[in-house]
């Protein structure tokens, strides 16, 4: 009798230290579930999505290139004269001309100040046609240049000088005012000087 009572209490005590650490394994497997979930839900790719999508349109127009145009010296005449009724200021300037990059944004500041009272200022690179990608856009794009911007065609830059004036020898950079009636008004060889150029501006607005 006591014997089968002891084996039915041992049984019994088996039962329960079985039963029991399968509990603390399912436990401990839940605990470690939960203690992963938040590793699964770190950052989900739907987070990620606002950062690769901000504003495609915004980077589409800041990779808008500046134009430029061309100017060829047997159409000069044809180009001042368009601009007749309106004093017009030309800088022949290059990006590998140090004294004309040195002045340009002293040019893109008359232009501000002067463009909505009757003043054009073109300004007409002087640099290779290969270069106006990869160097005059970049330029003009960073100086934030408003007004046009030219590049002089010509194999022979005498053509172009010889139709402005004969006392340029060539050199740059260069700074030309036409009064209103297409007249030159004022040249300045070298860097220009603010404001004897502003005095001659007011002059032939006059």
């Amino acid at each position: 009798m006591k014997q089968a009572l002891i084996s039915l209490l041992v049984v019994a005590g088996l039962f329960i230290s079985l039963t029991g650490r399968s509990l603390i394994a399912h436990a401990q497997k839940a605990k470690a579930v939960t203690a992963k979930a938040p590793v699964t839900a770190k950052a989900p790719v739907t987070a990620k999505a606002p950062v690769t999508a901000k504003a495609p349109p915004k980077t589409r127009a800041a990779q808008a290139q500046p134009a430029v145009g061309t100017l060829k010296p047997a159409d000069f005449a044809k180009f001042k004269n368009s601009s007749k009724g309106k004093v017009l200021v030309l800088n022949f300037w290059a990006t590998w001309c140090g004294p004309c990059v040195a002045e340009f944004p002293e040019l893109v500041a008359l232009d501000e100040k002067y463009r909505d009272k009757g003043v054009k200022l073109v300004g007409i690179t002087a640099d290779d046609p290969g270069d106006v990608r990869p160097k005059v856009i970049p330029f003009i794009k960073k100086q934030k240049v408003k007004f046009d911007i030219v590049l002089q065609d010509t194999d022979d830059p005498e053509e172009m000088m010889n139709q402005i004036t004969k006392d340029w020898n060539g050199v740059i950079p260069v700074t030309f005012v036409f009064d209103k009636q297409g007249n030159l008004a004022y040249s300045r060889f070298g860097i220009i000087d603010r404001e004897l150029l502003v005095a001659e501006i007011e002059k032939a607005l006059k």
